[in-house]
């Protein structure tokens, strides 16, 4: 059924249901299939798991390929659009492991130490961040495995230079600007604008893990970690470095110890 599917059909039937940009989105997402996502996973050793997280599931591609690999994937997301089509996705694929949910990172809606992994891509920092890594830390089990990703200073510059992706709705130098201020905030005064970017640094991610008690901590550019010998290698989707400074970067990470919480 997942080989045979057709996305190209199954995307365009959704086009009146998403306002411009989003739709701009879920094409590129789209734009060959879920191989390269089901893929990359293989290459993290994110498989053979028995409940799995799918924080921030935005239009499923993560979600189907993370179903494809463990037992059961639970898909959460805020947007109502994105929850949506996810539903509607899984539907079509007949898939039965997967419940998708609507819910905020910061304050998941599921029981202390109930996950084998977290799974989190493009998504932690548009959130508090911290209060995210808390409540991963929350539902995974002692041992369980982490994967997010974030931008650094690089990313950011690039987006300014390059105008990437601009698209009507969608303005790259807007983003830039808000990152700052909300980053601003955010270390100042604890306090940012959900959905507006954060620049994390890995050093302060790597104090906040530890905090929440996550080591063996491995750290590379976007899609450039390889846990196992790659079962077929995948270019990342962007740049571990822009112009000298910290691009995309990603982050595996497991709980070792039980928090009181």
């Amino acid at each position: 059924m997942l080989d045979n599917f057709n996305y190209e059909s199954f995307l365009e039937n959704q086009r009146e249901k998403l306002e411009l940009k989003q739709f701009d989105f879920l094409k590129r997402v789209y734009s060959s299939g879920i191989e390269k996502y089901y893929q990359r996973l293989q290459n993290y050793s994110f498989e053979g798991l028995n409940r799995v997280l799918d924080a921030g599931c935005g239009f499923g591609q993560w979600t189907v390929s993370l179903a494809m690999l463990n037992q059961h994937v639970e898909a959460i997301d805020c947007s109502k659009e994105r929850i949506h089509f996810v539903k509607e996705l899984v539907d079509k694929l007949s898939l039965q492991n997967v419940n998708v949910h609507s819910g905020t990172l910061e304050q998941l809606p599921f029981e202390n130490a109930c996950f084998d992994g977290v799974f989190c891509y493009g998504v932690i920092f548009l959130t508090d961040w911290k209060k995210s890594l808390h409540e991963f830390s929350r539902v995974l089990k002692k041992g369980g495995v982490l994967y997010i990703n974030a931008n650094g200073l690089g990313w950011y510059k690039h987006l300014w230079n390059t105008q990437h992706n601009k698209v009507d709705g969608y303005d790259p130098s807007l983003i830039v600007a808000k990152a700052f201020m909300n980053t601003w905030n955010y270390n100042n005064f604890g306090t940012c604008e959900r959905g507006v970017d954060i620049i994390i640094e890995v050093d302060e991610l790597k104090k906040e893990l530890e905090k929440n008690n996550f080591a063996e901590v491995k750290i590379a550019g976007e899609g450039e970690l390889q846990i196992e010998k790659a079962m077929k290698i995948v270019a990342p989707f962007f740049k571990g470095n822009y112009g000298g400074d910290l691009g995309v970067y990603e982050v595996l990470s497991r709980k070792i110890l039980k928090v009181d919480h």
